[in-house]
Protein backbone atom coordinates (compact mmCIF):
# COMPACT_ATOMS: atom_id res chain seq x y z
CA UNK A 1 0.00 0.00 0.00
CA UNK A 2 2.54 2.34 -0.51
CA UNK A 3 0.30 4.51 -2.35
CA UNK A 4 -1.17 5.34 1.33
CA UNK A 5 1.84 6.04 2.41
CA UNK A 6 2.03 9.55 4.77
CA UNK A 7 3.45 12.34 3.38
CA UNK A 8 6.55 14.03 5.70
CA UNK A 9 4.01 17.21 5.20
CA UNK A 10 0.96 15.21 6.66
CA UNK A 11 3.00 13.86 9.15
CA UNK A 12 4.13 17.22 10.66
CA UNK A 13 0.58 18.56 10.42
CA UNK A 14 -0.46 15.44 12.47
CA UNK A 15 2.32 16.25 14.69
CA UNK A 16 1.70 20.05 15.09
CA UNK A 17 -2.29 19.30 15.55
CA UNK A 18 -1.46 16.63 18.38
CA UNK A 19 1.88 17.24 20.13
CA UNK A 20 1.14 20.61 19.19
CA UNK A 21 -1.95 20.79 20.66
CA UNK A 22 -1.06 18.62 24.56
CA UNK A 23 -2.04 15.48 23.18
CA UNK A 24 -0.30 12.55 22.11
CA UNK A 25 1.19 11.44 18.95
CA UNK A 26 -0.32 8.16 17.30
CA UNK A 27 0.37 6.94 13.94
CA UNK A 28 -1.13 3.33 13.69
CA UNK A 29 1.61 1.85 11.76
CA UNK A 30 1.10 -1.96 11.40
CA UNK A 31 3.95 -3.96 11.17
CA UNK A 32 3.81 -6.11 7.66
CA UNK A 33 3.63 -9.47 6.96
CA UNK A 34 6.92 -10.16 7.90
CA UNK A 35 5.95 -8.78 11.57
CA UNK A 36 8.58 -5.78 10.37
CA UNK A 37 7.49 -1.88 9.93
CA UNK A 38 8.23 -1.56 6.51
CA UNK A 39 11.03 0.01 5.33
CA UNK A 40 8.84 2.75 3.39
CA UNK A 41 6.88 3.63 6.47
CA UNK A 42 10.48 3.61 8.69
CA UNK A 43 11.81 5.97 6.16
CA UNK A 44 9.05 8.65 6.59
CA UNK A 45 9.46 8.40 10.20
CA UNK A 46 12.58 8.68 10.58
CA UNK A 47 12.17 12.05 8.17
CA UNK A 48 9.51 13.30 10.64
CA UNK A 49 12.25 12.79 13.52
CA UNK A 50 14.90 14.98 11.47
CA UNK A 51 12.27 17.07 10.93
CA UNK A 52 11.43 17.74 14.47
CA UNK A 53 15.05 17.97 15.21
CA UNK A 54 15.74 20.39 12.50
CA UNK A 55 12.94 22.70 13.95
CA UNK A 56 13.37 22.65 17.72
CA UNK A 57 17.53 22.51 17.84
CA UNK A 58 17.81 26.51 18.78
CA UNK A 59 15.27 28.47 21.01
CA UNK A 60 16.07 32.32 19.78
CA UNK A 61 15.11 33.75 23.14
CA UNK A 62 18.03 34.45 24.65
CA UNK A 63 17.38 33.89 28.59
CA UNK A 64 14.85 33.04 30.92
CA UNK A 65 12.07 30.91 28.46
CA UNK A 66 13.70 27.50 30.92
CA UNK A 67 12.62 29.50 34.05
CA UNK A 68 9.09 29.08 35.88
CA UNK A 69 6.86 31.83 35.04
CA UNK A 70 3.94 32.73 37.48
CA UNK A 71 1.78 34.69 35.36
CA UNK A 72 -1.67 36.17 36.61
CA UNK A 73 -4.52 36.75 34.31
CA UNK A 74 -3.93 39.68 31.82
CA UNK A 75 -0.07 39.76 33.27
CA UNK A 76 2.79 39.74 30.64
CA UNK A 77 6.58 38.44 30.23
CA UNK A 78 8.71 40.27 27.86
CA UNK A 79 11.98 38.05 26.59
CA UNK A 80 14.61 39.05 24.37
CA UNK A 81 14.79 37.27 21.47
CA UNK A 82 18.67 37.07 19.85
CA UNK A 83 20.02 38.78 17.30
CA UNK A 84 18.64 38.88 13.42
CA UNK A 85 16.82 35.71 14.30
CA UNK A 86 13.90 34.60 12.00
CA UNK A 87 10.96 32.55 13.64
CA UNK A 88 8.20 31.14 12.69
CA UNK A 89 6.99 28.74 15.96
CA UNK A 90 5.93 29.38 19.50
CA UNK A 91 6.36 26.37 21.91
CA UNK A 92 4.82 26.95 25.71
CA UNK A 93 4.50 24.99 28.53
CA UNK A 94 2.25 24.83 31.43
CA UNK A 95 3.75 22.99 34.61
CA UNK A 96 0.55 20.17 34.87
CA UNK A 97 1.75 19.01 38.15
CA UNK A 98 -0.15 22.47 39.45
CA UNK A 99 -3.04 21.64 36.44
CA UNK A 100 -3.77 23.00 33.51
CA UNK A 101 -5.09 27.10 33.88
CA UNK A 102 -4.79 28.71 31.30
CA UNK A 103 -7.93 30.27 29.01
CA UNK A 104 -6.41 31.78 26.55
CA UNK A 105 -2.95 33.66 25.75
CA UNK A 106 -1.42 36.23 22.77
CA UNK A 107 2.09 36.57 21.83
CA UNK A 108 3.25 39.68 20.29
CA UNK A 109 6.80 41.04 18.53
CA UNK A 110 8.13 43.99 19.31
CA UNK A 111 9.74 45.11 15.51
CA UNK A 112 11.27 48.50 15.42
CA UNK A 113 9.68 50.02 17.90
CA UNK A 114 6.00 48.78 16.89
CA UNK A 115 4.23 46.01 18.89
CA UNK A 116 2.23 43.39 16.22
CA UNK A 117 0.35 40.23 17.79
CA UNK A 118 1.67 37.01 15.37
CA UNK A 119 -0.03 34.22 17.96
CA UNK A 120 -3.05 33.65 19.66
CA UNK A 121 -4.40 30.40 21.31
CA UNK A 122 -6.80 29.24 24.16
CA UNK A 123 -5.49 26.07 26.65
CA UNK A 124 -1.87 25.20 26.62
CA UNK A 125 -1.62 21.77 28.97
CA UNK A 126 1.99 19.74 28.96
CA UNK A 127 2.97 21.58 25.58
CA UNK A 128 1.20 23.90 23.09
CA UNK A 129 2.71 25.01 19.51
CA UNK A 130 1.58 27.35 17.02
CA UNK A 131 2.58 28.14 14.10
CA UNK A 132 2.95 31.67 11.85
CA UNK A 133 4.50 33.37 9.30
CA UNK A 134 8.38 33.90 9.21
CA UNK A 135 9.06 37.02 11.47
CA UNK A 136 11.81 38.62 13.11
CA UNK A 137 11.63 40.90 16.55
CA UNK A 138 14.27 42.70 19.38
CA UNK A 139 11.46 41.34 21.71
CA UNK A 140 8.32 39.06 22.06
CA UNK A 141 5.44 39.18 24.65
CA UNK A 142 3.65 36.50 26.13
CA UNK A 143 0.61 37.39 27.94
CA UNK A 144 -1.44 35.34 29.86
CA UNK A 145 -5.29 36.79 28.61
CA UNK A 146 -7.26 34.44 31.45
CA UNK A 147 -6.19 31.69 33.40
CA UNK A 148 -7.92 29.65 36.30
CA UNK A 149 -5.49 31.18 39.38
CA UNK A 150 -2.03 31.68 38.42
CA UNK A 151 -0.34 30.30 35.20
CA UNK A 152 2.28 28.37 35.77
CA UNK A 153 4.31 28.39 32.55
CA UNK A 154 7.44 25.87 32.80
CA UNK A 155 9.44 26.81 29.16
CA UNK A 156 8.42 29.12 26.43
CA UNK A 157 10.61 28.87 23.65
CA UNK A 158 10.72 30.48 19.80
CA UNK A 159 11.92 28.14 16.84
CA UNK A 160 12.51 28.22 13.41
CA UNK A 161 10.63 25.59 11.41
CA UNK A 162 11.94 25.46 7.82
CA UNK A 163 9.54 24.09 4.52
CA UNK A 164 9.06 20.21 4.32
CA UNK A 165 11.10 20.54 1.11
CA UNK A 166 14.41 22.24 2.68
CA UNK A 167 14.53 18.64 4.65
CA UNK A 168 14.05 16.53 2.38
CA UNK A 169 17.29 18.10 -0.07
CA UNK A 170 19.34 17.11 2.70
CA UNK A 171 18.34 13.41 2.87
CA UNK A 172 21.32 10.97 2.45
CA UNK A 173 20.84 6.69 1.97
CA UNK A 174 23.59 5.41 4.53
CA UNK A 175 26.78 7.04 5.91
CA UNK A 176 28.67 6.42 2.58
CA UNK A 177 29.11 9.27 0.02
CA UNK A 178 26.58 8.00 -3.29
CA UNK A 179 29.39 9.10 -4.98
CA UNK A 180 31.38 6.03 -4.00
CA UNK A 181 28.79 3.65 -5.00
CA UNK A 182 28.83 1.79 -8.40
CA UNK A 183 25.73 -0.02 -9.84
CA UNK A 184 26.18 -3.43 -11.88
CA UNK A 185 22.33 -3.32 -13.02
CA UNK A 186 21.59 -0.80 -15.67
CA UNK A 187 19.52 1.80 -14.92
CA UNK A 188 20.20 1.68 -11.19
CA UNK A 189 22.02 4.24 -10.44
CA UNK A 190 18.72 6.31 -10.39
CA UNK A 191 17.98 5.20 -7.11
CA UNK A 192 21.32 6.84 -5.75
CA UNK A 193 21.89 9.98 -8.36
CA UNK A 194 20.82 12.75 -5.59
CA UNK A 195 17.42 13.28 -7.80
CA UNK A 196 14.79 12.72 -5.41
CA UNK A 197 12.09 12.49 -8.25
Amino acid sequence: QDSQVRSLENLVNIYYQSVGRNSVLLLNIPPDTRGLIHEIDAGRIKDLRRYIDETFKTNYIRKGASRRQLIDSGESREFAVREDAIFNTLLVCEDISKGQRVESFTLEVLHEGEWAKVAEGTTIGYKRLLRFPDTSAEKIRFTVNSARGKAVISEIGLYYAPEVAAIRKSERIGNVETSLWHSAIGGASAAFDGNLS
